[in-house]
């Protein structure tokens, strides 16, 4: 269910000239327009994100009321239109929190600073679909350590606030295209229907 990611230096974000030409195809990377050369202590991050199962579990356990919309919704499929906040008292529930976008970021490239959990090419059956696939279907596209659906299922909150806003990492489903320094920021109450996230707990 976890999966441990070893401390050290990892190559994060993209540099100010790919950065210019990627722009022009549609990313916005946000804060992470620029390489950095980041240290990570060890952490464990859940393999895949939080399903609709197990957040109506949550609700029931803690006395919020149920969405309706939840009940209709494939269990085993990642759960979306949860907002920043929620997905925090969520990870609580679990005695852990969510990761930061540079924690998040190290567990999808590994060491090698790669574009894209799997390597390099662009794999774009996986992109551009109309709804959200279940979890755990192509292990293949998993990053160096073993995580999954990182690009392809949902965008993913972290714990960054940037200007009272969010950091979102991932390209969800519905993208047309994927790289794993893109990102983005929204408000914290939004409830995005792209949107879930995964929690992290200290090593």
């Amino acid at each position: 269910m976890f999966v441990r990611i070893p401390e050290g230096i990892y190559t994060l974000g993209v540099s100010s000239i790919d950065a210019a030409e990627l722009v022009k195809r549609g990313f916005t990377f946000y804060t992470n327009d620029c390489i950095r050369q980041v240290y990570v202590r060890s952490f464990w991050i859940r393999r895949h994100p939080v399903t609709v199962k197990e957040y109506r579990e949550f609700l029931d356990a803690c006395g919020y009321p149920e969405d309706e919309s939840l009940r209709k919704e494939r269990q085993s499929a990642p759960v979306i239109g949860v907002t920043h906040t929620m997905a925090i008292r969520f990870a609580e529930w679990k005695g852990a929190r969510l990761p930061s976008a540079f924690e998040w970021e190290a567990a999808a490239r590994g060491t090698d600073a790669r574009p894209l959990p799997w390597g390099y090419t662009p794999k774009p059956e996986i992109l551009g679909l109309k709804k959200v696939p279940i979890i755990g279907t192509r292990p293949d596209l998993a990053s160096p350590f073993g995580v999954e659906d990182l690009v392809g299922v949902v965008s993913e909150w972290t714990s960054d606030l940037v200007d009272g806003r969010a950091i979102v990492k991932g390209a969800p489903y519905n993208a047309k295209i994927a790289h794993l320094a893109d990102e983005s920021a929204y408000r914290p109450g939004q409830e995005l229907f792209n949107v879930g996230f995964r929690y992290v707990i200290g090593d």
